[in-house]
Parts: C-alpha cells; sequence; structure tokens
C-alpha cells in the first residue's frame, strides 16, 4: 500500500473519540431514563407492600382484641415492623429521608375524612352508612401513588384528574410532589 492509501484506511484517533462520546452520552441517556422509571416501580410496589401490611395488622388487631377495631395508628405498632410510634400516629419506614406519618379514621367514603376511631360515631350496623377505615400517609410522592394505584384501583377512576374515587385518593400535583395519600382500607358496615 502507498502512504496515500494507508492515511485513507481508517478512522483517526479524533473521530474514534467523537465516536465514543457519542455512544456515551446516548448510554447515559437511556439508562437514566430507564432507572428512573425502574426506581419509581419499585417505590410504588414498596408502597403497596406497605398498604397491605397496614390491612393485615387493621385485621390482626381486629381479631386479636375482640372484635375491636383500633382507635389509633399507634395501636397497630406491635404488628407492624419497623414503624415507630408518635403520639397517636406511627410514622413509616416507607418516607425514607422525607417523615412521612400514618394515622387512621373511620368516616364515609368522601373527602370530607372522618373521625378517630373509638369515638361516638353514626357508624354501626344498620345505621345505613357506608363506614371505612381509612388510612392517611403523609409525604408520598405523587408519581410513586400513581402507579401503586394503577395496581390497587385499575380504571376505577377512569380519567380523573383529582384522584377522588377508588381506594387510593389524593389530590392532584406534578409527579415530584409529596402529597397525603388516603387509602381506604376496610370497610367496617
Amino acid at each position: 500500500m502507498t502512504k496515500t492509501n494507508r492515511r485513507l484506511a481508517g478512522f483517526t484517533l479524533d473521530q474514534t473519540i467523537l465516536v465514543v462520546a457519542v455512544i456515551a452520552i446516548l448510554a447515559t441517556i437511556i439508562i437514566s431514563s430507564v432507572a428512573w422509571n425502574v426506581l419509581n416501580r419499585a417505590n410504588a410496589t414498596k408502597l403497596n407492600a406497605h398498604l397491605t401490611q397496614i390491612n393485615d395488622a387493621i385485621g390482626q388487631y381486629y381479631q386479636d382484641h375482640d372484635f375491636k377495631w383500633p382507635a389509633n395508628a399507634a395501636m397497630l405498632a406491635d404488628y407492624l415492623t419497623g414503624y415507630t410510634v408518635k403520639g397517636t400516629n406511627l410514622l413509616t419506614p416507607f418516607g425514607g429521608s422525607n417523615e412521612s406519618e400514618l394515622s387512621i379514621t373511620d368516616g364515609n367514603n368522601s373527602s370530607s375524612g372522618g373521625r378517630q376511631l373509638g369515638s361516638t360515631t353514626s357508624c354501626g350496623r344498620g345505621s345505613g352508612t357506608n363506614c371505612y377505615i381509612y388510612v392517611e400517609m403523609t409525604n408520598v410522592q405523587v408519581q410513586e401513588m400513581e402507579v401503586a394505584n394503577d395496581s390497587i384501583d385499575g380504571d376505577a377512576e377512569g380519567d380523573s384528574v383529582d384522584h377522588s374515587r377508588g381506594r387510593l385518593q389524593w389530590t392532584d400535583g406534578n409527579a415530584s410532589e409529596r402529597k397525603t395519600l388516603k387509602y381506604w382500607a376496610v370497610k367496617l358496615y
């Protein structure tokens, strides 16, 4: 081969470095977007697991205490591993560095809220009122709630923006915001 043919036969060092840099940038973009989705799905799965654990704890408390419902979330501390008592509420291990608090109340399925369990309420057999125990968990990321909601409620809400129907309820917000989650755990009557 002549000198001219040898120079035209391959890539220069600059061209090779440029190609490797472009591939590295594209790989970083793809990996970060995939990792973000995987992380959100993992946190939503963790949220589902916590809600299931809370549901089970309420049922176990009910059976262990002569068919009486817990008056507050702190009464479930013996049934929930990793939760810490804070007054009548519990600090959940779900929130990570953001403190997430768990409280339980009873009330009808409306946005008006409910009363502390154990108080005199209109909830009772034959009262004609749909009574539920709902769990409020503070400081939960909206995107995690949306993914968890898909597995718990499915399409029960349709295209509702305010998420006011179904077992998981919260006010609308952007994906990175943290909101209070209401989970309608147990129907009393």
